[in-house]
């Protein structure tokens, strides 16, 4: 495309030209009517008048040349403003594009600015990798030593490599410790709130518990020295035989307010020093008594002390047979002690404190003496509100705390319902829930640990049956 600075020269040369013809074209004009103003006849009169002549021609000559070139010049002028007007309309143009360039510029300065962010974050990185590339460099140079020394540090990178998967092994199992951890510490913060709400309800009960054992302990040194001066009056039964018995033996006997024979039942494994007092509180004060318990005696007494199946589950009665049976002999009871153990086997009338039936469940239906021999299938029950439990441990018993969100504690709650399998929590409907959520003082902590699924999936494990 022409330049109109470069076509600037040849128009100002050009019109200087058309200027230069003109003025030549004037001067011969005046010369002429000037000479033809003198009114010469000849042209060839003398010497200055032919060399007027041969002027006049050579101007005539060059008049014509001018105005040859002035017609060319015009001719150029013209070519020269088409090309102007031409050149116009391309500059026009040049400046349209010449926008559209810079809108396009202004678009590829943003691109090569993000470029250039880019570019700086990859120029770090490779000075990052030149810096790694380096210190690697290092390293091999180091490498290089010796053979040996190569491959110690390839069994090194070996070993390295066993770390770092057993490291990601171990995040793994970290990740799943955290999780259970969250869980657990969601767990503990409602067994926290239901602590606090249960020491507040105990205080009144521990008071008076506390006055209950300090009297309990008082009636118990009562009984020992009545069991000291019961002794000493059967020794004097015994060297006296002939004679009939004094007055104050026989109303020492008659007023002694406990069993002389009185056992330590805290022998029984499950029985502590606060169920001892209880059970004393109703006359169950000797081994004997919980060796000769009925099915009926097992109700009644799982009843007043506030617990299901603990009496079978720790097998009081045949503990208490065994000592019983190992219980060394005493001297034969007379008349008047065995209506004082008729008297003392009446079971108090005062209202009992269970300090236990925070966590006690209802009795179920049907208990079943140890003695019977049952399957499994035999010992479950199908409770409306409780779903399938067991009267006592089946001869299969799961882990339950492999659920997540059952401690060993809500295990051992659960066993004393009767919850031992994990198909017996994968079975539990609506209303079973709604049951255990109440009994074990939880709010949607079944439905948010999702015991049902766990207990589906841990099932199938084990048994390998839905």
């Amino acid at each position: 495309m022409p330049d109109f600075a470069l076509l600037l020269p040849e128009l100002i040369t050009a019109t200087i030209i058309v200027l230069a013809s003109a003025l030549v074209t004037y001067l011969l004009c005046r010369w002429r009517e000037r000479q033809q103003d003198r009114g010469n006849a000849s042209p060839f009169g003398d010497g200055d008048s032919f060399e007027v002549q041969q002027k006049m021609v050579r101007l005539n000559t060059e008049l014509a040349d001018y105005q040859e070139r002035d017609s060319q010049a015009l001719t150029r002028i013209q070519d020269l403003e088409q090309e102007i007007a031409a050149t116009d309309k391309r500059q026009q143009e040049t400046l349209q594009e010449v926008t559209r360039a810079k809108r396009s510029l202004a678009n590829t300065t943003a691109t090569l600015e993000t470029a250039k962010h880019k570019s700086d974050q990859l120029t770090q990185e490779v000075q990052t990798l030149q810096e790694e590339r380096e210190k690697v460099a290092a390293q091999e140079e180091n490498l290089r030593g010796t053979e040996d020394k190569v491959l110690q540090l390839t069994e090194a990178l070996r070993e390295s490599e066993y770390q770092v998967s057993r490291l990601g092994t171990e995040i793994q199992l970290l990740n799943t410790v955290r999780t259970e951890f969250e869980g657990l510490r969601t767990d503990n913060r409602d067994l926290e709130d239901d602590l606090e709400r249960l020491r507040n309800d105990n205080q009144a009960m521990e008071t008076h518990v506390n006055r209950l054992t300090a009297d309990a302990h008082a009636e118990r040194d009562q009984r020992r020295e009545a069991e000291r001066e019961l002794a000493q009056a059967r020794a004097n039964i015994l060297t006296q035989q002939s004679t009939p018995p004094a007055p104050a033996p026989v109303n020492l006997v008659t007023e002694a307010p406990v069993d002389p024979n009185n056992d330590a039942l805290t022998a029984i494994d499950g029985i502590p020093a606060g169920i001892e007092v209880k059970l004393n509180e109703v006359g169950i004060t000797r081994w004997d008594q919980i060796a000769a318990w009925t099915e009926d005696d097992i109700s009644k007494y799982s009843d007043q002390l506030g617990f299901q199946d603990r009496i079978q589950r720790d097998r009081w009665i045949e503990q208490a047979q065994a000592l019983s049976s190992t219980k060394a002999p005493t001297a034969l009871p007379t008349e008047s002690d065995s209506a004082q153990e008729a008297t003392e086997q009446e079971p108090e009338k005062e209202e009992a404190i269970d300090q236990f039936s925070l966590f006690a469940s209802e009795p179920i239906e049907d208990p079943i003496p140890l003695t019977e021999s049952l399957s499994d299938d035999e010992l479950l029950l199908d409770d409306p509100s409780l779903g399938k439990v067991y009267r006592r441990p089946p001869s299969t018993i799961d882990d339950l705390t492999r659920i997540k969100g059952i401690a060993r504690v809500i295990e051992g709650r659960l066993h004393e319902i009767g919850i031992f399998r994990y198909n017996q929590i994968a079975e539990w409907n609506e209303t079973n829930v709604e049951a255990f959520s109440k009994r074990l003082t939880f709010k949607d902590r079944i439905q948010r640990d999702q015991w049902i699924t766990q207990c589906e999936t841990l099932h199938r494990e084990k048994y390998g049956t839905s």
